[in-house]
């Protein structure tokens, strides 16, 4: 409870900070493409908006293979933390983001799409206890407006820490319809093991994963899962292997793992690539 009334103040002070910032903000110059307000930046890290979306697209780059001509789906795209930075890369192919927050979809079909044709967002409207509470979709509804087999790349930063197991299974399956053969899954996700859960309660600011959901996954918060929802390593292994045809996992420095490329656990998932004809065949 003390650690609950702890966090909540802290969120309280950032976000109340956040605000002041906004005004001020309407007297400096803005970059390219912008910035969300401070107070919806806060809700990822105000600090950190900037600095963070540069990295997740350096994620996207070098594990994604993202490049200029690329066409990809960011899956919880949310305020376009890592939508700016792509949008400097990716200048002949496509982007498509999604997310259940229709105002961050608004702010980023007006501050971004307006500029880059190129880049489309899209509101998934199903229910998520934790961003869209209000939904009048349900969660079997997981089907985004992309034709199948037509994506490069699919990122799903933070996107599966947030999904019901249910959920997760509906959005991976979803993820796989429209990546083309050869495609990629970059995501990144709390992977749990009984050393790195008892690791983590000794490491600063960790999230603690304190509350069962089932034998694989859990949360740091009993009320709201959908929060921060962690699953067992074993689990999450035999979910993409039975999927994709090859995968990497990267630890992350949630638990204060050293020498990461990121915060979470990164996944790197890929799809079996189509067999090329023989040179002059025409393979019928």
């Amino acid at each position: 409870m003390i650690s609950r009334i702890r966090d909540r103040i802290r969120w309280l002070r950032l976000y109340g900070r956040a605000w002041f910032s906004d005004a001020a903000d309407l007297f400096r110059a803005r970059p390219e493409y912008g910035l969300p307000p401070r107070r919806k930046r806060a809700i990822v890290g105000a600090g950190d908006f900037e600095p963070v979306g540069r990295k997740l697209a350096d994620l996207a780059v070098r594990f994604g293979e993202v490049d200029s001509g690329s066409h990809v789906v960011d899956w919880g795209c949310g305020w376009g933390r890592a939508t700016i930075p792509l949008a400097r890369i990716i200048t002949d192919g496509s982007y498509l983001g999604v997310d259940v927050d229709s105002e961050a979809i608004r702010w980023c079909r007006s501050s971004i799409g307006a500029i880059n044709p190129r880049f489309d967002f899209f509101h998934l409207d199903v229910p998520n206890a934790y961003y869209h509470p209000d939904a009048t979709g349900n969660s079997e509804s997981f089907s985004i407006p992309v034709l199948d087999e037509s994506v490069d790349v699919v990122l799903a930063f933070s996107l599966f820490t947030h999904l019901r197991p249910h959920d997760a299974i509906a959005c991976l399956d979803e993820i796989r319809r429209v990546l083309r053969p050869g495609g990629r899954l970059v995501m990144t996700h709390y992977l749990l093991t009984e050393d790195r859960i008892e690791k983590a309660k000794s490491c600063p600011n960790a999230p603690q994963f304190r509350y069962r959901l089932d034998d694989s996954h859990r949360s740091t918060n009993d009320r709201v899962p959908e929060s921060a929802i962690g699953v067992h390593r074993d689990t999450l292994e035999a979910t993409i292997r039975g999927r994709f045809a090859r995968f990497e996992i990267r630890d992350g420095a949630w638990d204060c793992t050293p020498d990461t490329v990121s915060y979470q656990d990164l996944i790197v998932a890929q799809l079996r690539a189509r067999p090329h004809s023989p040179e002059g065949h025409s393979g019928t």
